[in-house]
């Protein structure tokens, strides 16, 4: 065994087993299979992804445009369903039918914490000190909590800061074509699973290491122009080809951002409120050394943020070493890793610090993103890896004293820390009836959060003089020799990994008195969401062309209908489409006319209503909120199909003035549709001389008549695809109840190429010759088909730059002595 295990690597091994085994102790009952986490922002996607499953399974291709959320939107361009862009998911799609259903993200965790274990180790850790780090980074709560809550992406991005940071190194180190190769790939793998904000904030951290090991290079005069310049070269080679693994997702991507919500808006990114309503405070800083002085999150948080589910806590051994690395270790590394880290926490402060809008208007594609707080992971990253060289550091310090000089300077740290324990439990008393109310709970509750509250301070006061105290007492056992060196290690790593794996079971099942809700449930509570019921049941026997208008807030935001193949007006998704979304804020849907252009068929309501317009059909249970609650399904009496030719068009100026009219509860789409002028004088396509024309008409004309009348023949709807078969006496307009998206619908007639226009703001039109015509639209968008071409293009660089390493490995092994007699006896 021996003999296969090489040397180097036994460290590494150990060190993931350990890993390893946190992860499954913490991870226990998702790894089983019983359970499951169903927290809103899990059960939503789940419900999408199984209605895109359902079509790739039957139509045998990818989905690209997904037809259940508003009406429709892009798949790939909007982040949604891109795992399967994800290159170490085909390695894991083969292993699924072994591996337990959690066994990726478990994989990740893992991923993460032997990330900083190797990170630690190049830069000269102990074992010990790099596993410290390791086991703080996988236990950060921060990341437990985004696996918990729905956000595994996050977490999986996360997962590379690490491996990035130590390429970059190696390849300072060895500037070669391999390390270039490594780091390239590792920044691809990074962009390809799909959080583009913590892949951003990775890069702002890479790109200061880049600046400062450019300047340290040039200073050292032993180091030599070629070699730097040689570093500067393959690191952006390694960039470009990093980025050019990912565009099979970011250039689509980037090409939807300004149409969709997150780029459509003033300055073509997120409005400064909007984006820094999470922001980090500098009162909550306390909670890096007592997570729950401002609550732990749900309706006992009082902080600034609207709300939150975990505090920031870092661990209190961790950010004591990490304080004593940056004042004892004065190299390049520690006091970079310090200063990313610190830069982080600055603009983690959002609205209340001056450097965030700074960011925001300057940096490229920084004004994307929201939630500021998000950028406490290079901190809490700056923390774990500090630590580690700070406990190699405070060791080491530590042997140089004299033993009654150690036993001095641990009472004074335990002074301290029985000092810290006091005043926030005096601060406790003083809070006490001071607390602000919880946000949207009843004033009845209000004792018992207050109670909560300070139980939740008092309880975490006491625990950091538990931990600090037996941290202290192993260190003097040890310097007294009355403690092994090992047994030190392992009782402050251990220490260390009760310390934040006490937060993270908090937060992955909260207790009953904690009065949060709770995420981790039973397999069957997710397949109860994902199943049909008796509304979806009845809704499914219609297997006409239409959609449907859920009514109430509850119901607006499902996407629970997406797994049953129902299309919705409505849903939930963090970059929808702008005109979308522009029309369902100027319009909210309030008027019939509205409805028959959205080819709505059928409300349903849990509260039921009489209305002449609304027939109810059908009275059954809906699964809802966690339960089977009664539900009404109402049958729009004046329901339109989903094509159609309008008597006339009218082309206005503004997009404001045509909401204006839709909003008309007189708004018939069969008699009339609106064009914006912009689009008229660009694109309509109105053949010349047309009898339905008046004399003399252009595109430019404010009105301009359709013509002729027409009728739709034959229809077949798909997600990416739909063809028509109409007649029209005249040359004649038609409208497809479908969304406008300009990048990568392609329309023919009669298999030759036709414009689309946009109608109503929000649909498509197109211009029909007189005659009997096949109409066919198909989702096309070469954005998708050249990523995936540029991304092929780049693994394969990669592998060739993995080519020298190789060919060297198989050289060296082939050399070795027994090698060698095993090719003379062959000989």
């Amino acid at each position: 065994m021996s003999q296969i295990i090489n040397r180097p690597l036994r460290p590494w091994l150990l060190a993931m087993l350990i890993l390893l085994a946190v992860g499954l102790v913490l991870y226990f009952k998702p790894l089983s299979g019983s359970y499951i986490f169903a927290g809103p922002d899990t059960l939503s996607p789940s419900a999408t992804s199984a209605g895109l499953r359902a079509l790739e399974k039957e139509t045998g291709d990818v989905p690209l445009w997904m037809p259940w959320l508003f009406s429709g939107m892009p798949t790939i361009h909007s982040f949604t369903y891109i795992s399967i862009l994800y290159l170490p998911n085909a390695v894991l799609g083969l292993l699924a039918p072994i591996l337990p259903l959690f066994s990726g993200y478990l994989l990740h965790l893992v991923f993460a914490g032997l990330g900083c274990f190797v990170l630690l180790r190049r830069m000269g850790g102990s074992f010990a000190a790099s596993l410290l780090g390791g086991t703080g980074f996988m236990l950060m709560p921060y990341i437990n909590t985004m696996l918990v809550h729905g956000h595994g992406s996050q977490m999986m991005t996360l997962a590379y800061l690490p491996w990035v940071i130590w390429a970059v190194l190696r390849l300072y180190d060895r500037t070669t074509f391999t390390s270039a190769a490594l780091l390239a790939l590792l920044v691809g793998l990074q962009l390809q699973r799909g959080h583009a904000q913590i892949a951003y904030y990775t890069l702002l951290l890479l790109g200061l290491f880049f600046l400062v090991m450019v300047v340290k290079s040039w200073r050292d005069s032993e180091r030599g122009a070629s070699r730097n310049w040689r570093f500067i070269l393959l690191f952006a080679l390694a960039m470009v080809v990093g980025f050019g693994l990912a565009t099979s997702l970011f250039l689509p991507v980037m090409n939807y951002t300004p149409y969709s919500i997150r780029g459509g808006g003033m300055g073509g990114g997120t409005g400064f409120e909007y984006a820094t309503q999470w922001s980090f405070s500098l009162g909550e800083t306390v909670t890096f050394l007592l997570p729950s002085f401002y609550g732990f999150g749900g309706v006992t948080y009082w902080g600034d943020m609207p709300f939150t589910d975990y505090p920031n806590y870092m661990g209190i051994l961790l950010l004591l070493l990490a304080v004593w690395a940056v004042a004892a270790r004065h190299s390049w590394f520690v006091w970079t890793l310090a200063a990313g880290g610190f830069l982080a926490y600055l603009l983690s402060l959002g609205h209340n610090f001056f450097l965030y809008k700074l960011f925001y208007n300057l940096f490229p594609y920084f004004n994307k993103f929201r939630v500021p707080v998000m950028l406490l992971v290079l901190t809490q990253f700056s923390v774990v890896v500090l630590a580690g060289i700070g406990l190699d550091s405070w060791l080491s310090w530590l042997t140089d004293r004299k033993v009654e000089q150690a036993r001095r300077i641990l009472l004074w740290i335990a002074g301290g820390l029985v000092a810290l324990a006091l005043l926030f439990l005096i601060s406790a008393s003083m809070l006490e009836g001071t607390f602000p109310a919880a946000r949207g709970v009843p004033a009845q509750m209000a004792p018992r959060i207050e109670s909560l509250r300070l139980s939740l301070i008092r309880t975490d006061a006491l625990l950091l003089l538990v931990i600090g105290g037996l941290a202290i007492g192993c260190l003097y056992f040890w310097r007294r020799g009355r403690l092994p060196h090992k047994w030190l290690l392992v009782g402050l790593v251990a220490l260390s990994a009760a310390d934040l794996g006490r937060i993270d079971r908090m937060i992955i099942e909260p207790s009953r008195e904690s009065l949060r809700a709770e995420v981790l449930r039973p397999r069957a509570y997710v397949q109860r969401y994902l199943s049909r019921d008796q509304v979806l049941d009845f809704l499914s026997s219609d297997t006409s062309t239409y959609r449907i208008f859920p009514l109430g807030r509850q119901l607006e935001g499902e996407n629970r209908w997406a797994a049953a193949g129902l299309e919705s007006i409505v849903g939930y998704h963090a970059a929808k489409l702008a005109n979308y979304d522009r029309f369902m804020q100027a319009t909210g849907f309030r008027s019939e006319g509205i409805l028959r252009m959205l080819n709505v068929k059928y409300l349903v309501s849990r509260q039921r209503f009489s209305d002449p317009r609304f027939r109810e059909v059908f009275v059954g249970n809906l699964y809802t909120e966690g339960s089977y609650q009664p539900a009404a399904v109402y049958e729009f009496t004046a329901f339109l199909e989903r094509a159609w030719f309008p008597r006339r068009i009218e082309v206005k100026t503004t997009v404001e003035e045509t909401f204006e009219l839709l909003r008309n509860p007189g708004y018939d789409p069969e008699e009339v549709v609106y064009i914006i002028q912009a689009d008229v004088t660009d694109t309509l396509a109105v053949p010349p001389a047309s009898p339905g024309l008046a004399e003399g008409a252009t595109p430019g004309l404010a009105t301009a008549r359709a013509g002729g009348s027409g009728r739709v023949l034959e229809a077949a709807w798909q997600a990416d695809h739909l063809r028509l078969k109409v007649e029209t006496d005249a040359p004649a307009f038609l409208v497809v109840s479908e969304i406008y998206y300009p990048e990568g619908w392609l329309a023919r007639v009669d298999g030759k190429p036709a414009p689309i226009h946009e109608v109503n703001t929000i649909l498509r039109g197109i211009m029909v010759l007189a005659g009997t015509h096949e109409i066919t639209m198909d989702f096309e968008p070469a954005d998708v088909r050249l990523g995936r071409l540029i991304s092929s293009l780049s693994l394969l660089l990669i592998v060739l730059g993995f080519i020298p390493a190789a060919v060297i490995l198989v050289r060296s092994r082939m050399s070795r002595p027994e090698n060698k007699s095993l090719r003379e006896e062959g000989g």
